[in-house]
């Protein structure tokens, strides 16, 4: 698991295959997770922004990001549709966010 640490005031999480979702997912019941691509464009705008949020939320909500391109099985399991998705998951449950990319 790779925690990157954001000047000590909250920290994104990152997830390279399914068993490391899981585990952070077990010791997070509430998270946002971030599905995206390091090739789409659409994800590169997203992810500064999602730091930000991170800093912003402080450990209130732990943020996950997770590369669909490496981790395919998270993004078959969420089945991701195109990239950057979004999720709130709470106690198991997946539930993507509907908005424009």
């Amino acid at each position: 698991l790779t925690v990157l640490l954001d000047a000590a005031v909250a920290a994104v999480l990152s997830a390279a295959s399914l068993k490391e979702y899981d585990a952070l997912l077990a010791e997070r019941p509430t998270a946002v997770v971030a599905v995206y691509a390091p090739w789409c464009g659409h994800s590169r705008a997203l992810l500064p922004e999602y730091d930000a949020a991170a800093a912003l939320l402080g450990r209130r909500v732990p943020l996950i990001k997770v590369d669909g391109t490496v981790a395919e099985d998270v993004a078959t399991r969420l089945d991701v549709k195109g990239y950057p998705t979004l999720f709130f998951v709470r106690d198991g449950v997946a539930d993507e966010f509907e908005g424009e990319r």
